[in-house]
């Protein structure tokens, strides 16, 4: 028996992870603004929806914090504006 990609999994259950993988991966500030929009969700219920504050997923979608560690990069790495890193896959994997 072979296990699922978590990866191919995630993007089928996940119109958003689709759409990033669908462009190598990551996706701009602007490309996750006009995906929410389609969706018909604003910034605001996306980020409640994930446990974040509307605040934060603001600060990160426009720059003023880089989103390099910590709560910021798990953001960034939500909206697809930065890759998953490789340890987090290899756990999801397990």
């Amino acid at each position: 028996m072979s296990k699922a990609n978590p990866a191919a999994t995630a993007a089928q259950t996940d119109p958003l992870r689709a759409f990033i993988n669908t462009h190598g991966g990551a996706i701009t500030p602007d490309q996750f603004r006009a995906f929410i929009a389609s969706q018909g969700v604003t910034m605001a219920d996306w980020a409640r929806e994930r446990g974040y504050t509307p605040r934060e997923v603001s600060q990160v979608l426009n720059g003023q914090i880089k989103g390099r560690y910590g709560k910021s990069f798990a953001i960034a790495v939500a909206m697809g504006l930065k890759p998953a890193p490789a340890r987090a896959l290899e756990q999801c994997a397990a």
